[in-house]
């Protein structure tokens, strides 16, 4: 699932306001599909530098899209793993 994640945690009545989500949002509702890997972009900058994925919420292989990301299928299988590093 690729899911635009705008603002950050705590910001759920602007996300409503301006029709976007938060990335516990955005988490939440990968789990509730049972999406297989889950790809989180379409950040503000005004709220955060990098999505906040906190680490109960790892376990769900979810991963952070930047400008010019270039993915593969394959890489889907391992990408994830990543994150601690980008954070």
């Amino acid at each position: 699932m690729i899911h635009e994640a705008t603002l950050g945690a705590g910001l759920e009545e602007e996300a409503k306001k301006k029709k976007h989500t938060t990335t516990l949002e955005a988490i939440n509702l990968s789990v509730e599909v049972k999406a297989w890997r889950t790809i989180l972009t379409h950040f503000s900058c005004r709220y955060m530098k990098l999505a906040e994925i906190l680490p109960e919420h790892q376990e769900h292989k979810v991963m952070i899209a930047f400008d010019h990301l270039r993915l593969s299928f394959s890489h889907l299988d391992w990408a994830y793993k990543y994150l601690p590093i980008l954070q």
